[in-house]
């Protein structure tokens, strides 16, 4: 059996606790009531108990996986296909390595499916929004039912020092027991649900970035890029044209310009 020093140490630091939710905790037990300790924090206990059973019960999303599908897929393209002609800082930093030259043909099938992955990434974007907002709001209720198990432990750890000698004392070490332990893992579970929601906010930030701001600058240099190059093309065609225009006109200037008479 636990002692009061065992268990002030196993429920760890309780300075966070809201002193008006400890006195008010702390009024519910009253020795002269019969059941007061039996109860003590059981509301508190089975709200507790309740979110960590729902936490432990989510699963790995069908969202989250084809987002996170989608977006490896959308950035190995984007590596594939990004111009070498394009801000090279920029997707240097995005890629993680220097984007490769492609031939036009090729280019244009890899746009062709970046612009379907990013379709189909849209399409995850508001139920992977849903349900980040959804793991929020169980990570805030989790977050108040551990507080509010902490009073009733602060409270109660007070009350045996108070009861130290009397007959309640041992009834309520007993309960104390499990009101510390159900902290400890509500505790447990609520870490475990912080860093899942920051990883579905990462997650959400990742393919806004992408879809705002990496795919629309890839697409406006490419288009830049293919103007240079038609304008490229158009002058030299037009260079190559004018040279054959001129060279026709030096042989036709050949033809018609008169022989010089022969000397005698």
């Amino acid at each position: 059996m636990a002692t009061v020093e065992s268990l002030k140490q196993q429920a760890g630091e309780l300075a966070e606790i809201d002193e008006a939710a400890t006195t008010a905790a702390r009024a519910t037990i009253d020795p002269a009531v019969g059941d007061s300790i039996t109860y003590f924090g059981v509301k508190a206990q089975r709200e507790a108990a309740r979110l960590t059973d729902q936490m432990a019960q989510t699963g790995q999303s069908d969202t989250v996986s084809r987002a996170t599908e989608l977006l490896g897929r959308m950035l190995d393209r984007i590596k594939a296909a990004a111009p070498t002609e394009a801000p090279q800082g920029f997707f240097s930093r995005l890629l993680k390595r220097e984007p490769k030259a492609l031939g036009g043909a090729k280019l244009k099938e890899l746009e062709v499916e970046i612009d379907q992955i990013a379709g189909d990434l849209e399409g995850c974007s508001n139920p992977l929004m849903t349900e980040t907002l959804l793991l929020e709001r169980r990570e805030t209720a989790l977050r108040e039912a551990t507080l509010d198990l902490g009073a009733h432990v602060r409270a109660g750890l007070t009350a045996l020092d108070e009861l130290e000698g009397q007959s309640a004392h041992y009834d309520l070490l007993l309960r104390m027991e499990d009101l510390v332990m159900a902290r400890v893992v509500a505790q447990q579970a609520l870490g475990t649900l912080t860093v899942l929601v920051e990883n579905r906010r990462q997650l959400q930030e990742r393919t806004r970035f992408v879809l705002a701001n990496a795919l629309p600058l890839w697409h406006q240099q490419l288009a830049l890029i293919r103007q240079e190059a038609e304008t490229a093309t158009s002058v030299a065609e037009a260079t190559e044209t004018l040279r054959e225009a001129l060279a026709g006109e030096t042989e036709a200037a050949k033809a018609t310009r008169p022989e010089p008479p022969e000397l005698p």
